[in-house]
């Protein structure tokens, strides 16, 4: 169900080349911990 509600507000998002969206390692030395980071780039 909360995929389709996602997918249902994305069907109008405009996908841009201005706009990066990608996921990458990441390690947090506060935490210690690794894990994955999202990152969104807006040109």
């Amino acid at each position: 169900m909360v995929d389709a509600t996602v997918d249902a507000h994305l069907s109008s998002f405009d996908v841009s080349p201005d706009l990066a969206f990608k996921i990458q390692p990441g390690y947090s030395d506060m935490a210690r911990t690794a894990g994955l980071s999202l990152v969104l780039k807006v040109k």
